[in-house]
């Protein structure tokens, strides 16, 4: 465990070298890590226990001991770092949303009196959520969308962050590296049910993004000084069906649709993936970073990459060399 009092911050060619994130362990926060350490930066991260503590040390990232109600872990996070990186959110999100958004916002307001107090900047993670249902309409990064209500603490956070010169990050949905809890459940389903359902059509706007792409995005706009900034991370766009089709061609099975309201009954997560269609423009954000999206495509890393894994042997076919 890292003495919060040892850490020194060291320059190198005018460019920050360290970076403290908070849920460097997590699906998000790992991106965030890779990218760093690929660029040979130094992170730190908020380790809530030993084994937290003992996974972050494995990814070399010095551990500070404390959670998102501990000001203390995070005055010394800010202390010893040159940015910080909120990619952090409470695991019961599911299932205690009221609690969630309470401790969301606590600990944003934390991280911003630590980083204001520094002059440093804060990448706080949002969603494309906050632009609720476009339509055929694309929304671009500085336009002002038109939150849905259930959205609303979450559009409030980011500006906040913006006010204060931080920078917001809204990922689509995230994929890659064998994460995701909603892939992972519809795969599972998939498997145990020897068939699989999408609601409705299935039509929907489904952006993406993959981890690795996605933890570019956080690095490269600290790099680049970027400040006061809404960030668009979608490498690609795909559908509910067009998804659950890949899960059936990797599974064996077949996708088929169902109205909403009997698919509820069998799809995980079905009225969060029937929900809005959204489009995002990434315009700005690809020219401020020169960011280019490298990551597998989302059908490929279900139906040839990593999340054959999941569905167990036998599943899947190879890809054509």
């Amino acid at each position: 465990m890292v003495d919060r009092l040892s850490i020194q911050c060291v320059w190198y060619d005018g460019h920050m070298s360290t970076v403290f994130v908070t849920g460097a362990s997590g699906y998000i926060g790992a991106g965030v890590v890779r990218a760093a350490k690929r660029r040979g930066l130094r992170v730190l991260g908020l380790a809530r226990s030993s084994a937290t503590a003992s996974l972050l040390e494995d990814a070399e990232v010095e551990p500070i001991t404390g959670d998102l109600a501990d000001i203390e872990a995070m005055r010394s996070g800010a202390k010893h770092a040159d940015a910080v990186v909120h990619a952090a959110f409470d695991r019961n999100a599911y299932e205690r949303l009221d609690a969630a958004i309470a401790s969301e916002e606590a600990a944003t307001a934390r991280l911003l009196e630590v980083t204001g107090s520094r002059g440093i900047p804060l990448v706080y993670t949002s969603g494309i959520g906050v632009v609720g249902d476009t339509g055929a309409v694309v929304v671009d990064e500085v336009a002002d969308p038109v939150t849905p209500p259930a959205m609303a603490w979450r559009r409030a956070l980011e500006q906040r962050v913006l006010a204060r010169g931080g920078i917001v990050v809204r990922p689509a949905f995230v994929y890659g590296r064998a994460g995701s809890d909603i892939l992972r459940a519809l795969i599972a389903s998939a498997v145990e049910r020897h068939g699989l359902v999408y609601a409705d059509d299935g039509q929907n706007a489904w952006p993406n993004v993959h981890v690795d792409d996605l933890g570019e995005v956080y690095v490269l706009a600290i790099e680049r000084g970027i400040r006061a900034e809404v960030l668009h991370a979608a490498g690609g766009e795909a559908t509910p069906r067009s998804v659950c089709e890949a899960i059936g061609r990797l599974v064996g099975v077949t996708a088929s649709s169902l109205p909403l309201e009997h698919a509820r009954r069998v799809m995980p997560y079905a009225d969060w993936i029937a929900g809005n269609s959204i489009r995002v423009g990434t315009a700005r954000t690809r020219q401020l970073l020169d960011w280019i999206p490298a990551g597998p495509d989302i059908h490929e890393d279900i139906e040839f990459g990593s999340y054959r894994i999941i569905a167990g042997p036998g599943h899947g076919r190879k890809a054509t060399p």
